[in-house]
């Protein structure tokens, strides 16, 4: 296997293993974020509840995006939007606020995993349609 192809799958998979930490990472201190931001259960629902809903728009969005948009610059984009949306929840002064970052987080989030499999897909693709009805 060349050099080039286990850079790429080490960078997506921490790149998905990010995503999937990213996306639970807030379950474990819901209570502590409710006692700081002084939020009801309804008002955190929507910590959570705002990823889950950016991930599903965004899934298919990006699937299609990348039949138009370089796919390196549309993860990397991915990526960045990410990070932004982090940078906002760290600094976040108010439950809208987190709840916008991680709305942010998830439109980022969203791209790593679609992307990540269609990056796979390019570099091994199938085998061409002759050699299929050859056998």
């Amino acid at each position: 296997m060349q050099k080039s192809t286990i850079l790429l799958m080490m960078v997506l998979a921490l790149a998905v293993l990010i995503a999937a930490v990213t996306v639970d990472m807030v379950n474990p201190v819901l209570p502590l974020i409710g006692e700081d931001l002084e939020a009801s259960e309804a008002q955190l629902s929507w910590v959570v509840s705002g990823v889950a809903l950016v991930l599903a728009i965004g899934v298919p969005l990006y699937g299609r995006m990348s039949d138009f948009w370089e796919l390196r610059k549309l993860f990397t984009s991915a990526v960045m939007i990410l990070t932004m949306g982090s940078l906002i929840c760290a600094l976040a002064p108010s439950l809208p606020v987190l709840v916008t970052g991680r709305m942010v987080q998830g439109a980022g989030m969203s791209a790593i995993p679609v992307l990540s499999v269609i990056a796979i897909s390019n570099r091994f693709p199938r085998e061409s349609e002759e050699a299929l009805s050859a056998s």
